[in-house]
């Protein structure tokens, strides 16, 4: 079975990575573990907590020029708004995340550090009609997609601290419950492998990286880059997180996060 990419842009900051720069101390305000140090600026480092594989990050000295080339987006030549009115701004961040199960048709899951055909393992929730997280009832599945979400650097201060928020969220409706009558509500993975990249005028609806802050409607309700030139995205070293009990929905738990050796797929001290 194939894997798709959902497109899953934020239009509000829900959640990313850790960027944390603070010299030449790599593990300076990100706890190891369960945070991960990845090779992107630096002193970058990664913390995710269950949740739909919620990306929290701060980051302490990110470079200024970056902050401020974060544009708004413009669709002939006029300025997107948001759901307030206001310029929206572009997202100039993104996290993917990638499994480490084969399912039909998939590669040797483990032989590539990051391996779109292989599937995210977890535990997905489910709840009879109106029901709700206290009342979910957790079953094994796999899910066959890769997924991702971004987000902006709007919350940053002038001296370059940026703090924030980015949820990657599956679609549930590949979820077939054991009870035909109950609802899927969330999908919680056990164990995943993920990258994270910024890109200097934003993603689009694809998560492609655009070369410049214009777009065009993508016919599906998204907004594609306008430039069919690629920007060049500047991508995190690969990480690896996983937890062994899964709590249930809106009980956010830490994952214990690893970098990943590029050539091995192995954790790194």
């Amino acid at each position: 079975m194939g894997c798709r990419r959902i497109s899953m842009v934020l239009l509000s900051t829900v959640v990313v990575a850790a960027l944390v720069g603070l010299g030449t101390d790599a593990y300076a305000g990100c706890s190891k573990p369960p945070c991960a140090s990845v090779k992107w600026y630096s002193g970058s480092c990664i913390c995710c907590t269950t949740g739909s594989e919620i990306f929290n990050f701060t980051a302490l000295g990110v470079p200024g020029w970056f902050v401020k080339n974060c544009p708004v987006i413009t669709v002939n030549g006029h300025p997107v708004l948001d759901s307030n009115g206001n310029p929206e701004q572009a997202n100039c961040v993104m996290c993917s995340v990638y499994g480490t199960q084969q399912i039909d048709g998939g590669g040797i899951c483990g032989d590539q550090v990051l391996d779109l055909d292989c599937g995210i393992a977890g535990t997905a929730f489910c709840a009879n009609h109106g029901g709700n997280a206290s009342t979910a009832q957790g079953q094994p599945f796999t899910m066959t997609d890769v997924i991702f979400g971004a987000g902006d650097f709007s919350n940053c201060t002038k001296a370059g601290k940026c703090t924030g928020t980015i949820q990657v969220v599956g679609d549930l409706s590949q979820i077939q419950c054991q009870n035909s009558n109950w609802d899927a509500i969330a999908f919680t993975a056990s164990e995943f492998r993920g990258q994270c990249a910024t890109c200097d005028n934003g993603f689009d609806s694809t998560g492609e990286c655009c070369a410049d802050a214009t777009r065009v409607p993508d016919g599906s309700g998204g907004l594609k880059c306008g430039n069919l030139t690629p920007g060049t995205p500047t991508e995190s070293g690969p990480f690896q997180c996983s937890i062994a009990n899964i709590p249930k929905p809106g009980n956010a738990q830490p994952y214990q996060c690893c970098s990943l050796d590029p050539t091995t797929g192995l954790c790194t001290p």
